[in-house]
């Protein structure tokens, strides 16, 4: 019967429900060598990396969830929101009151953004992914990996480290909420990203550790640059026209 019942979840799942721990260990210390073997072939022990980052994703919103870190992002932006719909109420001409919009329009897409589309894992997959895989093999291509392989390698790095973050993450913000707010917190945690990026680029495509730093930092600045200017462009189409 247990047996049966692991060949269910396997097949539900899509991957041996038994390689999830070596998929982890063998991702947290060697995280380039793991995702090239599995691209040459080895698989073994491995969950594949669309099962992977599915599963880290869906962990990590489970987690953030339900300790309550949404909750308060949710209720800080609730609050700044209240506070300019009672200043549109008070205001006394109308260009003060067409100024108080245009700033409750802003409200309500940075909570699109940072409530509707983060904690829904499927449309940050559908909206994110597609420009960091274009950036990461426009930067990284020259190192004889095709799109594949560094689809493979966003997939892997993407998953593991939002699922690796994201204990520490609360961890420190159950102990500094009344210090730190949730999304200021957050972004504390992008070194750790880069940290590992760096390292994990060295191992993936045999390059030196310099030119690794140099590759990522490039590749972050002109992923965020992207980013920030598609969310400017549809800032100025919602508020302004």
């Amino acid at each position: 019967m247990a047996s049966e019942a692991k060949d269910v979840a396997n097949e539900i799942v899509g991957f041996k429900i038994t390689n999830i721990w070596s998929t982890i260990v063998c991702l947290t210390l060697r995280p380039g060598q793991t995702i090239k073997r599995y691209y040459d072939g080895d698989k073994s022990g491995l969950i594949p990396p669309v099962g992977y980052y599915s599963m880290a994703m869906f962990l990590t919103y489970l987690l953030l969830s339900y300790s309550g870190y949404y909750n308060a992002a949710r209720e800080q932006r609730e609050k700044m929101n209240s506070q300019v719909t009672e200043s549109i109420g008070k205001a006394t001409t109308d260009a003060d009151k067409r100024d108080l919009e245009q700033a409750q329009k802003l409200l309500t897409v940075y909570k699109f953004v940072s409530e509707d589309l983060a904690s829904n894992e499927t449309a940050r997959y559908l909206v994110s992914l597609p420009l960091i895989l274009l950036f990461r093999w426009l930067f990284f291509r020259k190192y004889g990996k095709g799109l594949k392989a560094n689809a493979w390698y966003c997939l892997y790095g993407m998953g593991h480290t939002g699922m690796l973050s994201a204990l520490p993450l609360v961890t420190i913000w159950l102990v500094s909420r009344d210090i730190l707010t949730a999304g200021y917190l957050a972004s504390l945690f992008f070194p750790m990203f880069f940290a590992y990026d760096v390292w994990a680029s060295m191992q993936f495509y045999g390059i030196l550790l310099e030119t690794s730093i140099l590759r990522c930092l490039l590749y972050y600045l002109a992923f965020f640059a992207s980013a920030g200017f598609l969310a400017v462009t549809f800032l100025i189409l919602y508020v302004f026209l």
